[in-house]
């Protein structure tokens, strides 16, 4: 069952499916949604020119005020019964996520992945998480195909058995 979630949400429209995804799921299990955004640390030259730190502090500043502006759109399209926090780390998205997996209670890892070079959730971070989350790891794509879960080696589970069900919920129909 997934009852904690954690979001790696960037700016890509894959992290826009893995939201959608992520909010399904919690609903669907009674849950509750951590939305992480990781954003770099933008470092001026110290041996160069004053304007290098003045242009790198203001980046930093730009970037910090749209991960906010990010994670308050995600945070109203989360219905109102569902719990959300939202974590906004300076630092790698690799470091940051596996750093929140590390110290939260987390039963499951959400995240959108893409096969263009220009989505900041790169292939590579997702095979990482994958292999390295110990949760299962949900990874929705920005081009509408179903989501794919990849359970932990070891875990025991044969994939996605009852407790892991993806279907959406379709109630009988009426006589």
């Amino acid at each position: 069952m997934f009852r904690n979630l954690l979001l790696g949400l960037d700016f890509s429209a894959a992290a826009d499916r893995a939201l959608t995804e992520a909010i399904e799921l919690a609903e669907r299990h009674g849950g509750r949604l951590t939305i992480l955004t990781a954003i770099p640390e933008v470092r001026g030259w110290a041996a160069g020119p004053v304007e290098s730190v003045t242009a790198a502090n203001e980046l930093n500043a730009q970037l910090e005020r749209e991960a906010v502006a990010l994670q308050h759109r995600a945070v109203d399209r989360v219905p109102d019964c569902l719990p959300v926090s939202t974590i906004i780390r300076r630092d790698a998205a690799r470091r940051a996520l596996m750093d929140q997996l590390k110290c939260g209670c987390y039963d499951g890892l959400v995240l959108g992945s893409s096969t263009t070079g220009r989505v900041r959730c790169s292939r590579s971070l997702t095979r990482y998480l994958v292999r390295h989350a110990g949760v299962p790891v949900l990874v929705a794509d920005g081009e509408g195909r179903p989501p794919k879960l990849h359970v932990p080696q070891g875990s025991g589970a044969q994939g996605p058995g009852p407790e892991l069900d993806l279907r959406p919920v379709v109630p009988p129909p009426t006589p």
